[in-house]
């Protein structure tokens, strides 16, 4: 019974040492900031990881995704709830053994900015 314990005790010594060198490997975010005046909800499209984030205006909101193509759907509402919508372009989220993506997207409307955005529809969002 004593050689058993020993045997237990040096697997269980060996895992936790192994759990402490090999920790498990960082998740991809995308970290949404909003500065565009107007609270918005952000539609993540394309890749693995999908669905809705809501971020009010002047705040952020950090979701863990899955490595793949995305796209972004945003959909800017004012307080009279009038809503405008932009698709953003196609992006690479890596998910390797080696790296992970860490993006940060600012939703702000301005012209020329460094991720190029066009006019959507509401059916494109939802």
């Amino acid at each position: 019974m004593i050689r058993n314990f020993a045997r237990f005790f040096a697997v269980l010594t060996m895992g936790a040492l192994f759990s402490i060198l090999c920790p498990a490997q960082p998740t991809p975010t995308i970290q949404f900031t909003n500065y565009s005046g107007e609270d918005a909800t952000v539609k993540l499209a394309g890749g693995p990881t999908g669905g809705y984030v809501d971020v009010a205006n002047g705040s952020s909101k950090t979701v863990n995704v899955r490595g793949g193509m995305y796209w972004i759907i945003t959909r800017y509402c004012d307080r009279n709830g009038s809503c405008s919508y932009s698709r953003g372009d196609v992006f690479t989220v890596t998910e390797s053994s080696y790296s992970v993506s860490r993006i940060s997207i600012t939703l702000h409307k301005i012209a020329n900015g460094n991720y190029k955005t066009d006019p959507a529809s509401a059916r494109e969002f939802n």
